[in-house]
């Protein structure tokens, strides 16, 4: 059942996205405030299958959450701590380009070859995210497509 207006966001909680299409997709919450979009889009909330795939893991804006937008579908713990954790992200910090890793709570110096196939840690505007959600990618920041690494070396280009 649903409940619309959920304040208080737990580990676990599953959320249904409504898109523009009429058709939604879904949301789970995991530790550090990370929610996993899962690949599948369903005509009915009802449709959801708590065992899909997940599409990517971002830090989202909780105002849809709350207001109620997009509601609170039922919570699904995770079978372990390891579970709950979102994969790791890669920072990339906004003045030297340096990369670091994003590691449960921890930042760390990483190379490219580390940092290149994660997404780049943000926190997400919900719009940006129906729009990734859509198909329209043109938030996503892709480390391969970064205009601060230098292609041939896979490295900052800040970097003297």
């Amino acid at each position: 059942m649903l409940k619309k207006g959920r304040k208080r966001i737990k580990v676990g909680d599953v959320y249904a996205i409504p898109l523009p299409n009429g058709m939604f997709a879904f949301a789970k919450m995991h530790l550090e405030d990370v929610l996993g979009y899962y690949k599948q889009r369903c005509k009915t909330i009802e449709d959801f299958d708590e065992n899909g795939e997940y599409e990517f893991f971002v830090c989202t804006h909780d105002n849809a959450i709350k207001d109620g937008s997009w509601p609170f579908i039922r919570n699904i713990p995770f079978s372990s701590e390891e579970e709950s954790y979102p994969p790791d992200q890669c920072v990339v910090d906004a003045l030297t380009g340096e990369l670091s890793l994003y590691h449960r709570g921890e930042i760390i110096d990483a190379p490219y070859e580390v940092c290149k196939d994660l997404e780049v840690c943000a926190v997400w505007d919900i719009n940006h995210v129906e729009d990734r959600l859509m198909g329209n990618d043109v938030w996503h920041r892709d480390m391969k497509k970064c205009d601060f690494i230098d292609d041939e070396n896979q490295t900052s280009n800040t970097e003297e």
